[in-house]
């Protein structure tokens, strides 16, 4: 789960396919920041190149002046600049996306946390 500020604004959060993750369910919360920009993390079993696409809008890697994060692929949309941070470990896709700049996009991901195994009631 992503640590947020309390100034963010959740403005969405679904667990059901999409269009490209061949029924299978996509976790999906998204944010406004304070800055009116938009966030999201998406997660599914998915990890095909067709969910990744749809997810990231027809991203490409992107140049330069993207991060360079160990197991993570640096992505951007050619068609609205939207950036993403794509990661495909263990047969699941995580992406981190939105209007954010590289520095916050990166706060963003790095502030992702796996929730704990032992969950009482599990």
């Amino acid at each position: 789960l992503p640590q947020v500020g309390l100034d963010w604004r959740a403005t969405s959060a679904r667990f059901e396919p999409t269009a490209e993750s061949d029924q299978l369910p996509v976790w999906f919360n998204g944010w406004v920041t304070p800055d009116e920009q938009y966030v999201a993390v998406v997660q599914s079993a998915n990890t095909t190149e067709s969910f990744i696409e749809e997810q990231t809008i027809d991203a490409v890697p992107a140049g330069p002046e993207a991060p360079s994060i160990p197991g993570w692929e640096a992505m951007e949309s050619p068609s609205n600049g939207q950036r993403s941070l794509v990661k495909v470990e263990r047969g699941a896709t995580t992406i981190v996306t939105g209007s954010v700049d590289w520095s916050e996009l990166v706060t963003f991901q790095e502030s992702l946390a796996p929730v704990a195994d032992d969950v009482p009631g599990s």
